[in-house]
């Protein structure tokens, strides 16, 4: 169990230096979309007022108007292709690379299921990683939102 833990930190590690960085870029991405979006339904807020128009019918701002716009889905999309690249990257890597790096996995003594197991759980780690953080991510738009938008209009 002591080898499958080692191995579980080794690959873990491995694919935290994709995941952490892609997770800050998602993470400015989808704070720049949300702070234009406020920006933006607050700037026509204050233009219908200038204009003398009634506030009644109009739309209230919904966290859907920050989740629904293309900037916010393509943030979503980029984490799933790390997921994709990242597993061609290590399968290229591993089986065709310079040093071919799974001969010496392979050699390792050490059950070869613990091998398969160890790069299974690790992206399933990382991506209940990344739900989480996407998780706590809305929590974050919600806070924005309630804090940014007119009184009244949220």
């Amino acid at each position: 169990m002591k080898k499958f833990i080692s191995l579980l930190s080794f690959e873990m590690n491995r694919f935290l230096r994709f995941l952490l960085p892609t997770l800050a870029v998602v993470a400015g991405l989808q704070i720049f979309t949300a702070l234009t979006k406020i920006f933006s339904y607050n700037s026509e807020l204050e233009k219908m007022v200038a204009r003398g128009e009634s506030l009644d019918y109009h739309p209230q701002f919904t966290v859907q108007d920050i989740t629904g716009s293309t900037l916010f889905e393509l943030s979503i999309l980029l984490i799933v292709l790390v997921f994709a690249f990242y597993s061609f990257f290590t399968w290229y890597r591993e089986w065709l690379g310079k040093n071919t790096f799974i001969y010496r996995l392979l050699m390792l003594p050490t059950s070869r299921t613990y091998i398969i197991l160890t790069k299974s759980l690790v992206f399933l780690i990382g991506g209940l990683l990344a739900f989480a953080f996407q998780f706590g991510m809305y929590f974050i738009h919600l806070n924005l939102g309630e804090w940014l938008v007119t009184s009244g209009h949220y």
